[in-house]
């Protein structure tokens, strides 16, 4: 099915996962296979710990389309609890999207969005980078939070890691500008920066 925003903007939305018979999600919506276009949120909070995304959580079938949706101002974490995964996926539009799904014409501007690993602007993880396309980040802050548990640093301003090849290569019509800042919690309470230069 489609869900057409009709370009109406959400304001204030609060979310926190649900349990589903196979994982947690939590978004606008938790999980599609179909399209969602046309849709906008202002000053969201997405809470979850696994598939944590304003606009979806999590994609299935390899069919689904996200698409002309936009965020500003959002608040996405997703934490760590003591399960597999946990603490992963998380995305300003959306945490996790199957190889063969679509999320094209989206932007993120000013979010900040935590996470153990696999963090994204767009996207916190894919299937393949090739489904991002003409997708724009600004403004993105980054946090992984491994004060508690030492997890491989996967993150990026569009997307955060390619279950695919498990190489990152977005396409060029992707774009990502203002400021933006990544940095990671240490155990000790101290923090880094991971952004060259930053």
């Amino acid at each position: 099915g489609t869900f057409d925003g009709q370009n109406h903007t959400i304001y204030n939305m609060h979310a926190v996962s649900i349990k589903t018979p196979k994982y947690d999600v939590a978004g606008f919506f938790g999980s599609i296979n179909g399209t969602v276009k046309n849709l906008s949120f202002e000053n969201a909070v997405v809470e979850g710990t696994h598939y944590t995304g304003v606009v979806v959580g999590y994609s299935s079938e390899g069919r689904s389309v996200i698409s002309n949706c936009h965020v500003k101002g959002a608040t996405v974490t997703s934490t760590y609890t003591d399960e597999h995964n946990d603490g992963a996926k998380a995305g300003g539009i959306i945490g996790y999207c199957v190889a063969g799904d679509k999320v094209s014409g989206c932007s993120v501007q000013d979010v900040t969005i935590t996470g153990v690993r696999d963090v994204g602007g767009i996207a916190g993880c894919a299937g393949s980078s090739q489904v991002l396309t003409e997708n724009s980040a600004e403004g993105v802050h980054i946090i992984l939070d491994q004060r508690v548990v030492d997890e491989t640093e996967t993150w990026g301003f569009i997307l955060g890691r390619d279950s695919g090849d498990g190489v990152v290569d977005v396409p060029e019509s992707n774009t990502v500008s203002g400021e933006n800042t990544a940095i990671e919690l240490l155990p000790d309470g101290s923090s880094v920066d991971l952004v060259v230069g930053g």
